[in-house]
């Protein structure tokens, strides 16, 4: 390329449409990020082959070092800009990313992750833990949201924002959502009485499994509880992403009597016309927009018309994130049936879950 000559001391095909490019960043006339961005823009450049006009796009991993390197191997140098280039797929693709210390930290973080998902006694480190849902006004206990929680004696608590992510990416998704529901359903079953519901996050990927959704119906069909006490929560950008794909399983599922949530609602970019496309039964607003309730007029306005909105498609709503009483008696005016937050509980162990629910069982009412 025109904008690297006189400036590259090799260039070399890796494989497959991967190409590496050794630069003499002493001579460069400008900064090393202005170079990326002028090669870039002649990568998009439109070309003409067989009287077709054609465009493609690249992303750049660089990996800065001086010369003579006694630090590094050159298979060393190879493996960190290739790891900075899938660092800048991750972002989006069609772009760049300069090689750091803590993105080959979090790297690191991310294999090790990776490869304990894998191991066989990855279950054993799982918990269950059961965050109360309860009627509007946060005194009738209705329901349980169920929140996986990993405790690993090597990595520490794991967040789920932080291996859920991987577990999509790593095929383990799927598996994980299977011990979810099995723990959850077997949680709900052994409640005396089965009078409240339960609410299971779901991934795009476990709804797209065939083998998932038959195992979970032939599991319903044994089980002592009924489908409608099952709420499945997909987050609203998740949803929306994948509409096309999710609507057969989604439909599915609704058929057999389970409810379909949007979780997060308002964080995303759905529209009306698209709720009417998808077989949702209710909707959670967001706990950014409970948050901000006392403070900021919009805020209140914009979940006044969340609730307006769900109402007019006659859909349940569920305030989460509720942690003042001021909150919760702006939410109980609303078109809202179910509220949950710390205000009322923080996540329970299984053994914590089922005592509270002994303690309010008689005054239970599902909607």
């Amino acid at each position: 390329m025109q904008i690297l000559m006189g400036f590259c001391s090799s260039i070399a095909r890796l494989g497959g449409d991967e190409f590496a490019i050794l630069i003499k960043t002493h001579k460069l006339l400008q900064p090393l990020e202005g170079v990326m961005e002028d090669l870039l823009g002649e990568i998009r450049r439109p070309f003409t082959y067989q009287r077709q006009q054609y465009t493609v796009s690249g992303s750049v991993g660089v990996r800065p070092f001086k010369a003579p390197c006694n630090e590094c191997t050159a298979e060393k140098l190879l493996h960190d800009a290739d790891v900075a280039m899938y660092e800048a797929k991750r972002r989006g693709k069609n772009g760049y990313y300069i090689y750091s210390d803590s993105i080959a930290d979090e790297v690191s973080r991310k294999l090790q992750v990776e490869k304990m998902l894998h191991e066989s006694s990855v279950s054993d480190e799982l918990a269950l833990h059961l965050q109360p849902m309860f009627c509007n006004q946060g005194r009738k206990l209705n329901g349980f949201e169920a929140l996986l929680r990993w405790y690993s004696p090597t990595l520490g608590h794991v967040s789920p924002a932080e291996f859920i992510p991987i577990a999509e990416e790593c095929g383990k998704i799927v598996q994980l959502g299977q011990w979810v529901f099995e723990r959850a359903l077997s949680f709900i079953e052994s409640l005396s009485g089965n009078e409240v519901f339960i609410s299971i996050n779901v991934s795009p990927i476990q709804l797209h499994s065939q083998g998932f959704l038959d195992w979970l119906e032939s599991r319903m069909q044994r089980s002592s509880i009924s489908c409608r006490q099952i709420k499945i929560e997909l987050t609203e950008s998740a949803m929306m992403a994948e509409e096309d794909s999710l609507i057969e399983p989604l439909l599915r599922l609704h058929s057999l009597g389970f409810g379909i949530y949007i979780d997060d609602f308002g964080t995303g970019y759905s529209s009306l016309s698209r709720l009417t496309c998808l077989p949702v039964t209710g909707l959670k607003i967001d706990r950014s927009f409970i948050n901000d309730l006392e403070h900021r007029k919009d805020s209140l306005q914009l979940v006044e018309a969340i609730c307006a909105i769900a109402k007019s498609f006659n859909l349940t709503v569920t305030a989460e994130g509720i942690e003042t009483d001021n909150q919760l008696e702006k939410i109980s005016k609303l078109y809202c049936h179910y509220t949950q937050g710390y205000l009322m509980s923080r996540p329970l162990s299984e053994q914590y879950a089922e005592q509270l629910y002994n303690e309010n069982y008689a005054c239970l009412n599902i909607a």
